[in-house]
């Protein structure tokens, strides 16, 4: 799937939930979507997974659930939840079962394209941009790279890691 695709289901997402403001409210998401959000301890190298199926699964009570590992950061918690919403926007066929699940270092086509929804759903461009324009105004001119990681981190609930990653993909730093 191309990016730009990827990119326009992750605003169609946020518009169908009607949300316009930041940081995203992720849970609220996946709710308006049918999913339900557990938070557990999972294994050390599963930060989260998602399962649709036809009937509830497991001791969940639900038939769509996304679990997330407890034992991370809630700004690692949050990407993984967007990351695995992705999965469900982008590689769910409607009328099958989905089960996907982000494992430490996981890489391949569709976890590239779920972590690229992710970052567009929690710091859509329009919303990072508008920030950056507070930030500098607030500031009086134009801030260091170092600051602009440490506002979009904040406002976005999201690491600096991410953070990072998506200024780059903006070429905002």
């Amino acid at each position: 799937m191309d990016t730009q695709r990827i990119i326009l289901t992750a605003k169609k997402a946020l518009e169908e939930a009607g949300i316009t403001e930041y940081p995203i409210k992720i849970v609220q998401l996946c709710e308006n979507a049918g999913i339900r959000v557990f938070q557990e301890y999972l294994p050390e190298n599963v930060s989260g997974f998602i399962v649709v199926k036809d009937e509830d699964f497991g001791n969940y009570n639900y038939n769509k659930v996304i679990s997330v590992n407890r034992s991370e950061p809630v700004t690692r918690r949050r990407f993984t939840i967007a990351h695995e919403l992705g999965h469900y926007y982008l590689h769910r066929d409607k009328n099958d079962n989905l089960y996907a699940h982000r494992d430490a270092g996981q890489r391949g086509k569709i976890e590239t394209e779920a972590d690229i929804f992710a970052s567009n759903l929690l710091m859509p461009e329009e919303m990072v941009r508008t920030a950056l324009e507070y930030q500098n105004y607030y500031e009086g001119g134009s801030i260091p790279d170092t600051m602009k990681i440490i506002t979009i981190s904040k406002e976005f609930n999201v690491s600096r890691e991410a953070a990072t990653i998506r200024l780059k993909q903006l070429k905002l730093i």
